[in-house]
């Protein structure tokens, strides 16, 4: 992949069955953040091209590239995005940039910091804390920060228990937070490997973090 080349682009659909290419986006710059709405599509954010590009979530154009919804402007180096359950797309960036997904209108918000980004249905937005050396916070949907206090935080999700996970890239450790009020509920030292770079959880409730030395990915009850 050469990002600066559109029919390089680091953007790509495969097949779930077989990991085929189905088609690749047709676009030039960098995506740091992918994210999926409410109606299939696609949200790809650009960190050097500051830009937002939505992708149809099944169409493939005559030439096989897949098919641009809208391209937008944002302003801010995209380093990641979520969407939320009110019909937007956000920014993991500082200032964040909120994007309606039906009109494509932005909304520039105060972020302090940034890293991982993961929205919790109750419309907060979390952040990961490790940029500028900030803090894992939420922005409420009144635009309060809900601040956790616990840096050196990369990427965040939300549980299906409403608690929020973050890799503790610099302290070799996962973290729980209570999703209401902030609170550290535990955190867990990373079992192989070391600087955890990534959470995600599975469908039984368990969640994985990869590393980023080590070659291991660890999983938690």
């Amino acid at each position: 992949s050469a990002p600066s080349d559109p029919n390089q682009s680091n953007v790509v659909h495969l097949n779930e069955a077989d990991g085929s290419l189905i088609c690749r986006a047709p676009f030039a710059g960098l995506a740091r953040g992918l994210a999926i709405d409410g109606d299939g599509n696609v949200w790809a954010g650009t960190f050097n091209g500051m830009e937002v590009i939505q992708i149809d979530g099944t169409e493939v154009e005559p030439d096989g590239t897949c098919r641009i919804l809208r391209r937008i402007a944002v302003g801010v180096n995209v380093y990641g995005l979520a969407a939320d359950s009110e019909g937007y797309v956000w920014t993991s960036s500082s200032p964040t940039v909120r994007i309606e997904v039906a009109t494509g209108a932005t909304e520039s918000i105060t972020n302090p910091t940034h890293y991982g980004i993961a929205a919790d249905g109750v419309g907060n937005m979390w952040f990961g804390g490790w940029r500028g050396g900030g803090t894992v916070h939420a922005i409420r949907p009144d635009r309060t920060i809900l601040d956790t206090g616990v840096g050196q935080i990369t990427a965040v999700t939300v549980h299906p228990d409403g608690s929020v996970w973050g890799s503790g890239y610099g302290v070799n450790q996962v973290v729980r937070f209570d999703g209401a009020t902030g609170a550290e509920l535990c955190r867990a030292n990373t079992m192989n490997g070391t600087n955890p770079h990534g959470v995600a959880v599975d469908r039984r409730g368990r969640v994985w973090s990869p590393n980023r030395y080590g070659g291991y990915v660890n999983v938690y009850d």
